[in-house]
């Protein structure tokens, strides 16, 4: 029971920050517009208002796919550098198996 704690923290933490960028993401992205060019921003905004409901869903979708897909590989990445063998990577996240 003593591993569970860690890990329902972890899924919490995990779960929290998904959702503070899935809901941040499109307010992020025209800022980012934003500070490149007012313009930019400016007619970002007015295509985006344009759309349709379900077209401003999938736009919404696709900038988030492209975070994830950054921030994922950025973890992947850390993964794979911080780590020097399989054993490593299995048996620091797994109190509960023994060590041959």
């Amino acid at each position: 029971f003593s591993m569970l704690a860690p890990v329902v923290q972890l899924i919490v933490l995990s779960v929290g920050g998904w959702f503070f960028l899935h809901v941040t993401i499109p307010i992020i992205a025209f800022l980012l517009s934003y500070l490149v060019s007012r313009q930019v921003a400016n007619e970002m905004w007015r295509v985006y208002t344009g759309l349709e409901p379900t077209k401003r869903c999938y736009w919404r979708r696709v900038v988030r796919g492209q975070v994830y897909y950054i921030v994922a590989s950025a973890m992947g990445l850390k993964m794979i550098l911080n780590y020097t063998s399989v054993h490593d990577l299995l048996y620091q996240w797994t109190g509960t198996h023994q060590i041959a």
